[in-house]
C-alpha cells in the first residue's frame, strides 16, 4: 500500500496495527522498508494498544480506509468494529475479510450485517462498508 501511495503521488498515513508481531521481528521489518525504500512513508512506531486508541481519540484522527483481518475470531470481528468503525471518515471505506484463514465455519458475514445492516456488500471473501 506504501509504494501504491509513492508510485500514485498521493500523500497519505498508513497506520498499521499488530497486537501479535513480536518485538524480536521489529530489525527485519526495518530493513525490509529500507530495502523498498519506503522508511519515510512507514515509520514504525511501538506501544500499547491502549495507547494508541488514547492518541487517537485525543488527536481526533479519522481515516479514510480500515482494514479488519480476517484472523479474528467472531467476537473479537464484532469487538473490531465496534472500536474501529467511529474512528471511520465519512465516505471512508471499511473492508474485512469473512472468513478465517484456518476456520472455513467462522464466517463474519452475520456480524458485519448485524452491525450494518444494508449498507455492506460483499465482495469475494471481502466484507465492504463505506461510511
Amino acid at each position: 500500500m506504501a509504494e501504491v501511495l509513492l508510485d500514485t503521488g498521493h500523500d497519505g498515513v498508513i497506520l498499521s496495527y499488530d497486537r501479535s508481531c513480536p518485538a524480536n521481528l521489529a530489525p527485519s521489518f526495518l530493513a525490509s522498508l529500507v530495502n523498498l525504500d519506503i522508511q519515510d512513508v512507514i515509520i514504525p512506531i511501538e506501544f500499547s494498544f491502549s495507547k494508541l486508541i488514547q492518541i487517537l481519540k485525543a488527536h481526533n484522527i479519522l481515516f479514510d480506509f480500515i482494514f479488519l483481518s480476517d484472523s479474528l475470531d467472531s467476537k473479537s470481528a464484532k469487538n473490531h468494529l465496534e472500536l474501529w468503525y467511529p474512528f471511520l471518515k465519512n465516505e471512508g471505506f471499511l473492508v474485512g475479510e469473512s472468513l478465517h484463514p484456518t476456520d472455513s465455519s467462522n464466517n463474519k458475514k452475520h456480524i458485519y450485517h448485524a452491525f450494518f445492516g444494508d449498507n455492506m456488500q460483499e465482495v469475494d471473501d471481502f466484507l465492504i462498508v463505506k461510511k
